[in-house]
């Protein structure tokens, strides 16, 4: 695949699946922290644990699993060596 000037496009990352549990609510002016763990990284899949915290309170939970696709065609296409390699080195 070639972008602008011939270099290489990166595949588009799209949503495949988003689950999500809400616990508590948040309220104004709570300060929050959201976290994103690597789960899993497939051939063509990203998978990704998230949560919204209020001090040590999980206020929502989530699973995201996220797909890689041609720019063109929409079609899987693999994970970028380099986006896999950074990933699984943060699991």
């Amino acid at each position: 695949m070639t972008g602008q000037a011939g270099r290489p496009s990166l595949p588009l990352r799209v949503v495949h699946s988003a689950q999500i549990a809400y616990h508590k609510p948040a309220l104004l002016n709570d300060l929050l922290t959201v976290t994103a763990r690597v789960k899993h990284v497939s051939r063509a899949r990203l998978e990704f644990d998230q949560a919204v915290v209020r001090r040590e309170e999980v206020l929502a939970s989530a699973e995201l699993s996220l797909a890689c696709v041609s720019a063109k065609s929409y079609r899987p296409v693999a994970v970028p060596e380099a986006i896999r390699k950074k990933l699984e080195g943060l699991r």
